[in-house]
């Protein structure tokens, strides 16, 4: 089963017009929430497959479906929380585990960069209604643990000021609940001699975080 752990890095994502938003403000935004609730659907590049990545409350799940057929794989939510600053930067860290056969699986995938709102007033947006999450670092550790023994791997990446970005909708922002959507497209281009093959995903995201 091909893996998703798309926590580390967002591209290229837009909100589009959605009935119902929530504006807010950076006092609003601002603290340390945890992901209640997240949803990643991703159809894949080359076919019609489809890739979808859950967590809720403490569970974790990925699911990879090719026609009528479903694999997914569960596994327990350690930690995912979502440090937003006033000042204009944010850091997420999720880690979670699952168990596949007598392998332990143990990820733990970090990313942070700054973040602010999308100024000005359309007749689809206002004011505060949308923000962007720009990425500049991303991390990801596995540690895979067998027969009583454990094998480390990780990798990370620094990214350039807007190179990897993700726009929200705010459908909600009150008390101690906030709610974002995006509902985009990711462009992707592959070239091979004097060939160029462009391809175009529609990715479905939500966030349903607490403090």
């Amino acid at each position: 089963m091909k893996r998703l752990f798309y926590f580390a890095v967002a591209t290229a994502m837009v909100a589009t017009t959605a009935v119902s938003c929530g504006k807010s403000t950076k006092g609003k935004m601002d603290g340390e929430w945890t992901i209640n609730e997240w949803e990643r659907i991703v159809p894949s590049i080359s076919d019609n497959d489809t890739y979808t990545t859950k967590i809720n409350a403490t569970s974790y799940s990925e699911s990879f479906t090719s026609g009528s057929t479903t694999t997914t794989v569960t596994g327990t939510v350690n930690q995912a929380t979502w440090n937003i600053k006033k000042d204009g930067t944010w850091d997420k860290v999720v880690d979670f585990t699952y168990v596949s056969g007598s392998t332990t699986y143990k990820y733990t995938i970090t990313s942070s960069g700054k973040w602010d709102f999308l100024k000005g007033v359309s007749k689809d947006y206002k004011n505060n209604e949308r923000v962007v999450f720009n990425t500049l670092n991303s991390k990801s550790t596995r540690v895979t643990t067998v027969g009583g023994s454990s094998y480390t791997n990780s990798s990370s990446d620094t990214y350039k000021d807007g190179e990897v970005s993700t726009v929200y909708l705010i459908t909600e922002s009150k008390g101690k609940s906030l709610k974002l959507s995006a509902d985009g497209s990711n462009d992707y281009s592959y070239t091979s001699g004097s060939t160029t093959n462009t391809s175009t995903t529609n990715t479905k995201e939500t966030y349903s975080l607490q403090q």
